[in-house]
């Protein structure tokens, strides 16, 4: 495979330290540069991995880039990835893949028209134990699927995921989605309708969502997800993902942390270390493969349109207290 060079953009989202170490650690793989609205921490980011910084311009100017990985925050996506597809970048962008309908699919057929690939950055599709629930699920082994609950917990993150105007929502938009991808990946049809509940339920003063409960309806199928905040100050910012599929001849369950030890440095915060499948490497070599054979990833800018679309229905179905169909109007 040939050697690949990847443009980091942006480490607003606390995931970008641990992409762009794995990009460093794929021997097909160099990481030629980062660019960052904060200066001062991409100069610091840049030094940390060993590479140069640059503008947003200049990173996407270069020859040496094939691929960039955008980790801003959400409503800062569309204008980057639309920057990158116009310089010819395949692209990795953090989930949600935008804040509204609109520019998740202006950011899908811009992609399309300069012939880049947009992935979105669903590393759960990357769990071993996911990927064995899709085998169960495409072989027919647990029958007919007839329902799926799933969670999705964490503690709260603060900074702009709790600014509307930068996140597009609160714990629903951040937790909702990877949730629903699953669900739309084993169903593998559109949902069609949404209801849910939800608000600030556990953060004083918050101003934005917290918790909820997103009902999702499939022909023959019906989903849940629970997305909420609630681990207390200290644990993990991505606390779990479960799931139970419950088949007509058997029923699944999955747990995307089981492969990890909880370590808690005195003073300081409880984080996971894992033991097992790194799911950031394997998302990362999807992009790095991808960009350098020509062959497709496994989650795409159409798969992160459609978990964005349950996630906003939610919104639109809290407010009005009615079940939102799908594929009716844009938020």
């Amino acid at each position: 495979m040939r050697e690949v060079g990847i443009g980091m953009v942006s480490f607003d989202h606390m995931h970008a330290d641990s992409y762009a170490s794995c990009f460093n650690r794929i021997d097909s793989c160099k990481l030629v540069g980062v660019a960052d609205e904060n200066e001062t921490r991409g100069r610091e980011k840049a030094s940390v991995y060993s590479t140069s910084y640059m503008d947003l311009d200049e990173l996407l100017g270069s020859e040496d880039v094939d691929a960039v990985c955008i980790c801003s925050a959400n409503s800062r996506h569309h204008d980057q990835v639309l920057k990158a597809a116009e310089a010819g970048k395949n692209v990795m962008v953090e989930k949600p893949i935008a804040t509204s309908m609109s520019d998740a699919l202006d950011m899908v057929e811009k992609c399309r028209t300069a012939g880049v690939t947009l992935q979105v950055a669903f590393v759960m599709r990357y769990s071993p134990m996911a990927l064995k629930a899709k085998r169960l699920i495409d072989s027919g082994a647990i029958g007919e699927i007839r329902a799926i609950s799933g969670t999705n917990h964490g503690s709260m993150p603060g900074g702009w995921f709790t600014d509307r105007t930068l996140s597009g929502g609160g714990a629903i938009m951040d937790h909702s989605v990877h949730v629903a991808d699953l669900m739309n990946w084993f169903v593998g049809r559109q949902a069609r309708s949404v209801f849910a509940t939800g608000g600030q339920r556990l953060h004083v003063g918050l101003g934005i969502d917290d918790a909820g409960f997103v009902l999702v309806r499939y022909d023959g199928v019906i989903g849940s997800i629970d997305p909420s905040w609630s681990r207390p100050e200290g644990h993990p910012i991505w606390g779990d993902v479960t799931m139970r599929i419950f088949g007509s001849e058997e029923t699944v369950e999955l747990d995307g942390f089981t492969q990890n030890l909880g370590v808690t440095r005195r003073g300081g915060r409880y984080r996971l270390e894992g033991y097992g499948s790194d799911l950031d490497y394997h998302t990362c070599l999807d992009l790095v493969r991808s960009t350098a054979e020509g062959s497709a990833v496994r989650s795409t800018g159409e798969d992160g349109v459609a978990a964005l679309e349950i996630a906003l229905a939610a919104y639109r179905s809290i407010d009005s207290g009615q079940p939102v169909e799908l594929g009716t109007a844009d938020t």
